[in-house]
Protein backbone atom coordinates (compact mmCIF):
# COMPACT_ATOMS: atom_id res chain seq x y z
CA UNK A 1 0.00 0.00 0.00
CA UNK A 2 1.56 3.53 -1.07
CA UNK A 3 1.41 5.93 1.38
CA UNK A 4 -0.75 8.36 0.10
CA UNK A 5 -3.32 6.29 0.26
CA UNK A 6 -2.72 5.53 3.57
CA UNK A 7 -2.46 9.06 4.47
CA UNK A 8 -6.09 9.33 2.73
CA UNK A 9 -7.52 6.20 4.52
CA UNK A 10 -6.19 7.72 8.07
CA UNK A 11 -7.78 11.04 6.83
CA UNK A 12 -10.90 10.13 6.43
CA UNK A 13 -10.54 8.17 10.25
CA UNK A 14 -9.59 11.54 11.29
CA UNK A 15 -12.43 13.08 9.47
CA UNK A 16 -14.88 10.69 11.12
CA UNK A 17 -13.98 11.58 14.62
CA UNK A 18 -14.04 15.53 14.29
CA UNK A 19 -17.72 14.63 13.38
CA UNK A 20 -18.46 12.48 15.97
CA UNK A 21 -17.04 15.12 18.28
CA UNK A 22 -19.55 17.02 17.07
CA UNK A 23 -22.30 14.88 16.32
CA UNK A 24 -22.10 13.46 19.74
CA UNK A 25 -21.24 17.28 21.26
CA UNK A 26 -18.58 16.00 23.49
CA UNK A 27 -17.67 19.35 24.59
CA UNK A 28 -20.93 19.85 26.58
CA UNK A 29 -20.73 15.84 27.77
CA UNK A 30 -17.82 17.48 29.47
CA UNK A 31 -19.31 20.14 30.82
CA UNK A 32 -22.08 18.18 32.47
CA UNK A 33 -19.68 15.96 33.68
CA UNK A 34 -17.40 18.87 35.80
CA UNK A 35 -21.28 20.33 36.91
CA UNK A 36 -22.18 16.28 37.86
CA UNK A 37 -19.30 16.57 39.65
CA UNK A 38 -19.42 19.74 41.38
CA UNK A 39 -22.73 18.89 42.37
CA UNK A 40 -21.33 15.30 44.00
CA UNK A 41 -23.78 13.86 41.93
CA UNK A 42 -22.59 10.24 41.30
CA UNK A 43 -25.03 8.94 39.21
CA UNK A 44 -24.99 11.52 36.37
CA UNK A 45 -21.03 11.65 37.19
CA UNK A 46 -20.81 7.63 36.69
CA UNK A 47 -22.95 7.56 33.59
CA UNK A 48 -21.37 10.59 31.89
CA UNK A 49 -18.13 9.58 32.76
CA UNK A 50 -18.84 6.08 31.22
CA UNK A 51 -19.10 8.25 27.64
CA UNK A 52 -15.99 10.26 28.44
CA UNK A 53 -14.33 6.54 28.55
CA UNK A 54 -15.86 5.51 25.28
CA UNK A 55 -14.79 8.89 23.39
CA UNK A 56 -11.55 8.26 24.64
CA UNK A 57 -11.10 4.44 23.29
CA UNK A 58 -12.41 5.93 20.00
CA UNK A 59 -9.40 8.95 20.26
CA UNK A 60 -6.91 6.03 21.72
CA UNK A 61 -7.48 3.55 18.72
CA UNK A 62 -6.46 6.79 15.88
CA UNK A 63 -4.29 7.63 18.14
CA UNK A 64 -2.25 4.40 17.44
CA UNK A 65 -2.86 4.04 14.06
CA UNK A 66 -0.92 7.56 13.48
CA UNK A 67 1.66 5.89 15.89
CA UNK A 68 2.00 3.26 13.61
CA UNK A 69 2.27 5.76 10.44
CA UNK A 70 4.66 8.04 12.38
CA UNK A 71 7.40 4.89 13.13
CA UNK A 72 7.30 4.18 9.21
CA UNK A 73 6.41 7.49 7.63
CA UNK A 74 7.43 10.48 9.72
CA UNK A 75 7.26 12.51 6.75
CA UNK A 76 3.61 12.47 6.45
CA UNK A 77 2.93 15.03 8.89
CA UNK A 78 -0.74 13.81 9.99
CA UNK A 79 -2.71 15.51 12.17
CA UNK A 80 -2.93 14.33 16.33
CA UNK A 81 -6.39 12.90 17.16
CA UNK A 82 -4.98 13.73 20.64
CA UNK A 83 -6.49 17.19 20.71
CA UNK A 84 -9.67 15.58 21.06
CA UNK A 85 -9.12 13.35 23.57
CA UNK A 86 -10.22 14.19 27.34
CA UNK A 87 -7.92 14.31 30.62
CA UNK A 88 -8.45 14.85 33.96
CA UNK A 89 -6.29 17.99 35.54
CA UNK A 90 -5.29 16.75 39.16
CA UNK A 91 -4.50 20.11 39.65
CA UNK A 92 -7.64 22.02 38.78
CA UNK A 93 -9.96 19.20 39.35
CA UNK A 94 -11.64 19.38 36.33
CA UNK A 95 -12.16 17.59 33.08
CA UNK A 96 -11.05 18.71 29.72
CA UNK A 97 -9.78 18.55 26.31
CA UNK A 98 -6.20 17.41 25.73
CA UNK A 99 -4.26 21.02 25.04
Amino acid sequence: MDTEDLSKRYMEKYNELAAKFEELEISNLVEKLNNAISRSDMAKTNELYDKVLEWNARVEKLSGAKIALDMQFSYLRLPSPALFGVTFDGEEKIWKFNT
